[in-house]
Parts: structure tokens; C-alpha cells; sequence
């Protein structure tokens, strides 16, 4: 069975990251808040879940990001992360098991 990269256990989410020199560090403070410019130049739907956002836990991906996943728990940070990963970075790639 094929599962998307967000849908494996844990461990299997950080090993895979861990392969790539990408590890995940999970925070437990928000990242930098976007300037007042920064903010206008987004998209209002992404503006809006930015202003809304109720997330504990933040995921940074290897250099790359300080945050690149968000949720109200770990697990949740780390899925999400993964998630974006799969949509932005290797669609074809990371989806199968």
C-alpha cells in the first residue's frame, strides 16, 4: 500500500527527512511575524490563516525554513510539514512508500 509522506508513522517522516540533510526541529515558539508589507503582498486567503493561526508547535526544515509546518501538537507540526514538502517540493517523488 502506498502511502502519502504525511500519512507514514513518525519515525518513518523524520528518517526520510534525516536521508535528505533536511532534519526537523519542532518549535514550541511562533516564527518571525511578516512585516506589515510582507503581509499585503499575500494572498488573502493565506493572509487570513496567518492572522488566525492558533498553532503551539512549529516545524523548521533542515536551513531551509523556520517554519514550514504548524499544528497544536508535535505529530500534528511534523505531519504538516511533511505535507507541504510533498505538495511544494517533490510531488512525484515523495507520495509513495
Amino acid at each position: 500500500m502506498n502511502l502519502l509522506l504525511e500519512d507514514r508513522p513518525i519515525a518513518a517522516i523524520q528518517a526520510y527527512f534525516e536521508a535528505k540533510g533536511l532534519p526537523l526541529t519542532v518549535h514550541m515558539s511562533p516564527p518571525d511575524r511578516s512585516s506589515d508589507d510582507e503581509m499585503r503582498r499575500l494572498p488573502r486567503s493565506v493572509r487570513r490563516a496567518v492572522e488566525t493561526d492558533t498553532s503551539t508547535h512549529w516545524v523548521a526544515l533542515g536551513p531551509m525554513a523556520r517554519h514550514y509546518g504548524s499544528g497544536c501538537s508535535e505529530e500534528e507540526a511534523i505531519r504538516s510539514a511533511a505535507k507541504r514538502y510533498r505538495i511544494e517540493e517533490a510531488p512525484e517523488g515523495a507520495g509513495s512508500a
